[in-house]
């Protein structure tokens, strides 16, 4: 037996994520349009309230042009016509009114107008914001400068440290993963992070997601993280557009990199009244797909994506274009937020879902356990009854059968196969020992390992052409692979080749 038959993976203990919060998306949107999304977050940030050098009060004038291009602006863009006028006509009164003279200040004249937008709409998304004198303006919505110079300048600033939002993963006693997830970046970078985070979720025995300062991010990122809690494909959430009265769908992918929790694993899922926008659209898929169990406070009520969009040298306007589908609902949370199953103060979730996952993942293992020792015994059951077709070198079908149902359970693996046919070899049971090291070979034909065994029962058997054939296949699979046997693999490989060049 080579040395990879007792090669054991560990699982670390403990990893902690550097610290940084990439979406604190003071705007909070769910996704962008068709500027670029990281751009977008970043702009909206520029449009949130920021410490500021004492600007000079706003003109009549100047307030004048902002309230009607906002104005201009909702009926054209917002995602609810009628609403983007009933909005915009209502600031164009109060200005008409003299009810927004008092306000110089541009940061309190940003403050009412959004205030006053919402009492309108109830839409949480609608915002405006005081650009920071003398910092980047954002660029509008669907639209870049012609000028590369231009351009450049008005790209947003470098990512800060951070880890694209995975700000905690952990290992928690009672083998209960942990992560902390403050944001839902996007790009390949981001990617990787979570493909990194989500293959180590993938060995625990339940899982707890912590949303509960999760300011929301890009859908796509959403989509992505979600498809690790589900086996199969699965419709999410759809996303509405009024330009082009277009739906966006948003599906879990089968096809996502490394291991997976899948949805067997039992998921909790953390909220306050700080998750917003993609936050709650996570937390919505999970409970409306009856995936896991919220724990909390109930959302902050966004639900409507779209972008920014300069108005004028010193404001900045959020316009939603865009509404949330829920395929379950039909709806979505806008306005009202997310409602856990378990409501209690954000700050108490934490130490109800470990209480409730540590009950959980015991069960889980439980049943693991029991439904391993049914498996085991039916493949014990099924070799017994079947050792005279084993004698002659071929698997029965039933054997095969319960093979592949414990394979898919969990309840046996590559390496207790080949520890099985490595069993039949010691004691001379050379036949049966091929037959099942053949089937493992079949069963995982990109495992150099599988092959590699093969060879070396064939090897045994004194079926040297055999063995050369499965000896190449296991070199020529590790050599592709990077596996850390290749210099085994060869000397194999070599000695039945030398063997049968001298016969």
């Amino acid at each position: 037996m080579n040395q990879r038959n007792s090669r054991i993976m560990s699982r670390l203990q403990l990893v902690r994520l550097p610290s940084g919060v990439i979406l604190c998306a003071a705007l909070a949107a769910v996704a962008v349009a068709p500027v670029g999304t990281a751009a977008a977050l970043t702009q909206e940030r520029q449009v949130a309230s920021q410490e500021a050098q004492t600007p000079p009060p706003v003109t009549p004038e100047e307030k004048k042009a902002v309230v009607e291009e906002i104005a201009r602006l909702l009926v054209e863009r917002y995602v609810f016509e009628d609403k983007g006028q009933e909005a915009g006509e209502h600031i164009s009164k109060l200005l008409a009114d003299g009810k927004l003279e008092r306000f110089e200040d541009a940061r309190e004249l940003a403050a009412e107008l959004t205030a006053q937008l919402q009492s309108v709409t109830n839409d949480k998304h609608l915002r405006v914001g005081a650009l920071r004198p003398g910092g980047p303006r954002p660029m509008a919505l669907g639209a870049m400068p012609s000028d590369p110079a231009e351009l450049l300048m008005r790209l947003p600033p470098p990512r800060p440290d951070g880890n694209f939002g995975f700000e905690k993963l952990e290992s928690l006693p009672g083998n209960i993963g942990y992560l902390k997830l403050d944001g839902f970046a996007t790009g390949p970078e981001a990617r990787q992070v979570a493909t990194a985070a989500m293959n180590y979720l993938a060995g625990s025995d339940a899982v707890i997601i912590d949303l509960r300062e999760n300011g929301g991010g890009n859908p796509s990122m959403v989509q992505f993280v979600c498809s690790y809690l589900f086996d199969t494909p699965t419709h999410l959430n759809s996303l509405y557009w009024r330009e082009g009265d277009v739906t966006e769908e948003f599906w879990t992918s089968s096809d996502v990199p490394g291991a997976r929790p899948g949805r067997e694993a039992p998921l909790y899922v953390l909220t306050s009244g700080k998750t917003f926008s993609g936050g709650e659209e996570f937390a919505y898929n999970i409970q409306t797909q009856k995936r896991g169990t919220l724990i909390g406070e109930t959302t902050g009520g966004g639900a409507n994506p779209g972008g920014v969009t300069p108005v004028g040298e010193r404001f900045a306007v959020f316009i939603p274009t865009g509404r949330a589908i829920n395929p379950v609902t039909g709806t979505n949370w806008e306005g009202v937020g997310v409602k856990p199953e378990i409501e209690m103060p954000a700050d108490q979730a934490l130490e109800k879902a470990i209480e409730l996952a540590t009950q959980a993942a015991a069960q889980r293992r439980e049943k693991r356990r029991a439904e391993a020792a049914s498996d085991r015994q039916a493949v014990v059951s099924a070799l017994q009854a079947g050792e005279e077709e084993l004698a002659k070198g071929v698997v029965p079908a039933a054997l095969a059968e319960v093979l592949e149902q414990a394979m898919q359970r969990g309840s046996l693996k590559e390496a207790d196969v080949n520890l099985a046919g490595y069993a039949c070899l010691q004691s001379n049971r050379l036949d049966e020992g091929i037959a099942l090291l053949r089937w493992n070979a079949q069963r995982f034909p990109s495992s150099p390992n599988a092959h590699d065994s093969l060879g070396e029962a064939l090897e045994k058997a004194g079926r040297l052409r055999e063995a050369q054939a499965a000896y190449r296949q296991a070199h020529d699979l590790g050599v592709a692979e990077g596996d850390g046997q290749v210099a085994l693999y060869r000397r194999n490989l070599d000695r039945v080749s030398d063997a049968l060049a001298g016969q």
